[in-house]
């Protein structure tokens, strides 16, 4: 039922529509103005004005339009009925001071009381009832927060001038041209954010404290000693770094394990100002506005550490950029994710490279397919990994990874990118100019997989936006065929070193078979899917029916099940073996199993064939 209410001229009124409609009726001849509010007490209310009602500045003439001023004297942002004072809009949308003609100063008490009022009220907040008692004064300028240098509408940052006419904080050491941190000096000069604590080497978070001396100031996830923070948890992947905190549910840092070295340093540096002279490479998300002028490295092949020099790099930014802290003195226990193919070699130079470079307190290791299976809630299963550069099939019992039963796949996420670039330059796009990223981001977010005999989407393309802003339409052929790498190696370059090798169904079936039969059928009940190139869709679907097909096997279960899907693990098997290092060294048992300073420096690589196996 709706009701009707007459509005007497010039009054205000708090209306509540929320539950009922409200029809307004007002006489003839007004000019009504209405604004609603959506509870009586944040009311902003109605004003009714004749056609005769005009601006509350003194010397205007115009029609008052709602809150009682002319749209000249009005902001000119939408939604703002306050008073403009610079280019059309008040001082919050013009960020400005208001003050009179008169020298400066607010000489008029009417003045101060809008001048304090513009100053608390919100953007948002109408005229209140004293800008109709007493008009003010009409000419207003603004001591802006502008830059003082003429014709310049740059912020200001330092002694009235904007960065680029010398406003900015630099070192106050003569000659330095680099960016203070701390005290006016640069991190060169002793600007680093140390821990105020005495002693202390670790990097302060708040109010001058680390981690561990500021846990009573931080919030839940730091809220604990060192004790309580357990060890750095790192999974070292072929494609991106992730790097955190054992206990915590996600890593604090992701990003990609290549390093950038830039081509002409001396011409990147002078034409970008913010970089430091000396810089002579780029790690993670630092590479992305210089891309185009670096030469990128990638450390890890395949799984394997090819370049020590530049993946001891990538962990320096690691432990300094997304940890914030000292690299060289970490002092807590590190939990090393490594892959199937790391040999006994490499695994003794991580170690030592560990103890002896980053100074930890304690240091373990573990295959990343073993700590995939710990995420999904399980001891016993195979894991199908696919990685960014490899694919590995590992069958485990009761959290130990059979090595005579492992086997690998050299072909990963990168192939998939690959061979998408080439089925698009194969359709006519034109993209061979663009940067490998631009595929990979096709792949993630339009690429799918199916097989020979399911039907195509009823959508027969979908648009991509490119870096430019131009759209290209992505045909169904294109996304559906760029998987195919994993099923069928045939499709894979002549030169390509798993051409015509097994795919990664008869990779799992393989491994299956090799095991003992009473281990067989618990491995069938648990296939579980690993590493970020399984989170394209029907991948899951597409194994399940060919793994069933070869083993002639109705009971394969796939993890997760494109029918029925495990909650937690779906979206997170990306990160499966990061978060099933979190949990492994969150339990107190780990410091039972973990490899400490002293025995390191008592048996050196010797007891990693004692604890990490």
């Amino acid at each position: 039922m709706s009701m009707s209410i007459v509005v007497p001229p010039l009054r205000r009124f708090a209306i509540e529509s929320l539950l009922n409609p409200v029809h307004i009726k007002t006489e003839p001849l007004e000019l009504r103005a209405m604004t609603f509010a959506k509870d009586l007490t944040g009311a902003y209310g109605l004003l009714d004005l004749r056609r005769d009602t005009q601006c509350f500045l003194s010397s205007c003439t115009r029609p008052a339009t709602i809150g009682g001023l002319c749209r000249d004297h009005t902001c000119t942002m939408q939604g703002c009925r306050n008073i403009s004072v610079i280019d059309g809009m008040c001082r919050y949308h013009g960020t400005g001071m208001d003050a009179d003609e008169e020298g400066g100063a607010l000489t008029t008490p009417r003045m101060k009381v809008e001048t304090k009022r513009l100053s608390t009220s919100p953007v948002a907040k109408p005229m209140s009832s004293m800008n109709m008692i007493q008009p003010m004064s009409s000419k207003v300028y603004v001591r802006s927060r502008y830059c003082k240098v003429a014709d310049c509408h740059k912020l200001r940052h330092k002694n009235g001038l904007c960065v680029a006419h010398g406003g900015g904080w630099y070192c106050k050491v003569e000659g330095c041209t680099k960016h203070s941190k701390a005290k006016g000096l640069c991190s060169a000069h002793g600007g680093i954010h140390y821990c105020r604590v005495e002693g202390c080497t670790k990097y302060r978070k708040k109010k001058g404290l680390c981690i561990a001396h500021g846990r009573d100031l931080f919030g839940r996830s730091d809220n604990r000693d060192m004790d309580e923070l357990g060890a750095v948890v790192i999974d070292n992947g072929s494609g991106a770094i992730k790097i955190g905190f054992s206990g915590e549910d996600s890593p604090r840092g992701i990003f990609q394990s290549s390093l950038g070295v830039p081509r002409n340093p001396e011409w990147l540096v002078s034409h970008n100002g913010g970089l430091k002279p000396d810089r002579d490479y780029f790690v993670g998300k630092e590479t992305l506005s210089v891309r185009e002028h670096l030469e990128i490295v990638d450390p890890i092949q395949r799984g394997v550490i090819t370049d020590w020099e530049a993946m001891e790099r990538v962990w320096d930014y690691a432990f300094e950029h997304e940890m914030r802290m000292n690299p060289d003195a970490i002092n807590m226990p590190v939990l090393f994710t490594m892959s199937p193919p790391t040999s006994k070699t490499q695994l003794e130079k991580i170690a030592q490279i560990m103890f002896e470079s980053y100074k930890t307190s304690a240091f373990y290791s573990m295959q990343q397919c073993v700590l995939s299976l710990f995420a999904s809630g399980r001891t016993r299963g195979i894991v199908l990994e696919c990685g960014h550069g490899s694919s590995h099939a590992v069958p485990i019992f009761e959290g130990y990874a059979l090595p005579h039963a492992t086997l690998h796949l050299a072909v990963g996420g990168h192939d998939i990118t690959k061979h998408l670039e080439l089925l698009l330059n194969k359709n006519g796009y034109s993209l061979k100019s663009h940067h490998v990223s631009l595929f990979a981001g096709i792949k993630e977010s339009l690429c799918f997989t199916r097989s020979d005999h399911e039907s195509m989407p009823e959508e027969k393309s979908k648009p991509f936006e490119l870096p430019d802003g131009s759209v290209v339409t992505i045909n169904n052929d294109c996304r559906s065929k760029a998987t195919d790498v994993l099923f069928d190696t045939t499709n894979l370059p002549d030169d390509h070193q798993a051409k015509n090798s097994k795919s990664l169904p008869e990779l799992a079936c393989q491994a299956i078979s090799m095991c003992d039969k009473e281990l067989q059928r618990d491995l069938k009940g648990a296939v579980v899917l690993a590493g970020g190139t399984t989170m394209i869709p029907g991948l899951s679907k597409r194994l399940h029916k060919e793994v069933t097909t070869k083993l002639q096997e109705s009971e394969i279960r796939i993890v997760p099940d494109y029918t029925t899907r495990e909650r937690g693990y779906n979206t997170h098997r990306k990160i499966a073996a990061w978060i099933g290092g979190s949990m492994l060294a969150s339990l107190p048992t780990f410091k039972d199993i973990q490899i400490t300073r002293q025995e390191w420096e008592e048996y050196h690589e010797s007891i990693l064939d004692r604890k990490c196996f």
